[in-house]
């Protein structure tokens, strides 16, 4: 009897100490403002947190600075967003805010656990909103998050409802959930200049040459223990296209330690500038595999890219005189008109300024 209270006190011992061994989470105290949040039409940049649109103003009203002590994840919010009509009241007509541009921008001031500052992409503001109804939201442009050293700041919803002033005075969280990253693999999060989607022009050392390279450079954030990126399986849709994939790292992973690479792609020149597609896939680990596109043009070797609206032929008085209005200053409609040749692939003012842009610099 006495062996087996002894065999069971053992048993019970080591119990105990397995469960005090256990790992359990500590704490994490967090300070914060989003005090430099901005609301803008365009870029960030704009040094405010409201915009008058029409008959409607938007303005963002940041939280005060404030402290949280959590383990694990936690719920806040960063401030919010409230929807007035100018000159007061209800009665305000429909807006369609989609036309407007207007973008907010969370900033994010950490004081501890590590100092440090850290954005959101953009959120738009899309759909119709009045004095008593709305279908209008924040839809942000990718994952709505930031990091700072282990802390890890997230957007609740996406896309994010606004009230009309006739509810609730027109006003509403845009909530947050926080993260203690600590220990925890992320995944880092790539940018790409010139970025996905954006056209693409070979350039060459000199006229003539046989060859035209185009260059992508990549840098990533938010990296943390074993979380990686990979960019791999990049194809081009037109044989005279070679050579296209990561030049650093050589094996497209991008970690806590790899944060910057550089992708290349080399076209063979032609009697005419020729287009293609550059498609490559972007792998996260944890996580899913993305598709990351550019159209590409490769320049001829007389032209380099000058055949503006894409039809297939250098023309002074279209091509040259869609080059001459845009380096004078005219865009829109005043860039395009009466300059586009027939068949052009570039038929629009946001077309041939996009394309310009890329191939002027400016």
């Amino acid at each position: 009897m006495k062996g087996s209270i002894s065999v069971f006190r053992k048993i019970f011992m080591m119990c105990a100490l397995m469960l005090g061994m256990t790992s359990v989470a500590s704490a994490v105290t967090v300070t914060f403002s989003a005090a430099g949040s901005q609301l803008c039409v365009g870029a960030a940049g704009c040094g405010v947190a409201s915009q008058t649109l029409g008959n409607i103003r938007l303005a963002f009203v940041a939280r005060p600075a404030q402290t949280i002590t959590f383990t694990g994840s936690t719920f806040t919010s960063f401030g919010q967003l409230v929807v007035s009509c100018v000159g007061g009241g209800t009665s305000c007509a429909d807006q369609d805010l989609s036309a407007s541009a207007a973008y907010l921008y969370i900033n994010i001031a950490q004081t501890s656990p590590s100092a440090g500052n850290s954005s959101f992409l953009g959120g738009q503001f899309v759909g119709v909103i009045s004095g008593t109804a709305s279908n209008a939201n924040i839809q942000w442009a990718s994952t709505p998050q930031a990091r700072i050293g282990v802390i890890q700041y997230r957007s609740t919803s996406n896309p994010v409802g606004l009230n009309s002033p006739s509810f609730n005075g027109g006003s509403i969280d845009v909530n947050a959930l926080i993260d203690d990253l600590t220990g925890v693999s992320v995944t880092p999060t790539l940018f790409y200049s010139p970025a996905p989607n954006e056209i693409v022009i070979a350039q060459s050392v000199s006229r003539g040459n046989a060859y035209a390279a185009a260059r992508w450079n990549i840098s990533s954030s938010g990296a943390a223990n074993d979380g990686s990126t990979t960019v791999s399986n990049c194809a081009v849709t037109n044989p005279l296209w070679i050579g296209a994939g990561m030049n650093t790292p050589s094996d497209g992973v991008f970690n806590a330690s790899v944060t910057n690479g550089i992708l290349n792609a080399v076209c063979e020149r032609g009697w005419q500038p020729t287009t293609a597609k550059l498609t490559c896939t972007e792998t996260a680990s944890p996580g899913t595999a993305t598709q990351r596109s550019w159209p590409l043009v490769c320049p001829s070797f007389i032209t380099d890219g000058a055949d503006i609206d894409g039809n297939g032929s250098v023309n002074a008085l279209t091509d040259g005189l869609l080059i001459t209005r845009y380096l004078l200053g005219l865009r829109g409609n005043a860039l395009v008109q009466g300059a586009i040749g027939p068949g052009g692939t570039r038929n629009t003012a946001a077309l041939i300024q996009q394309y310009l842009q890329l191939l002027t610099g400016q």
